[in-house]
């Protein structure tokens, strides 16, 4: 696991220094940031925004929505859709 633990953690600094950006539609977003929350908080026990709160509500159902996913797998599936991602947007 340090292997997947050291490539999960080399996508996520790569994200957040990541030129693509704003190219990547909400949707692809919103599924890297909750497949790093699960790895990073766990399952999400937060309480629910109000619908009204757009932003914070579309990342915890997000987040809410894959909280059964086991750490493990969360890390690949980041891993995957950062290089998805890399691949449809990076420069």
């Amino acid at each position: 696991m340090d292997n997947l633990q050291k490539e999960f953690n080399e996508c996520g600094n790569l994200v957040r220094n990541g030129s693509w950006g704003n190219k990547v539609p909400q949707d692809r977003k919103l599924k890297l940031y909750a497949f790093y929350k699960r790895v990073s908080v766990g399952e999400n026990t937060t309480p629910q925004p109000w619908s009204v709160q757009l932003e914070a509500r579309a990342k915890w159902d997000a987040w809410k929505c894959i909280e059964k996913i086991s750490k493990v797998n969360a890390m690949k599936l980041y891993i995957k859709e950062y290089k998805s991602q890399l691949e449809d947007f990076g420069n």
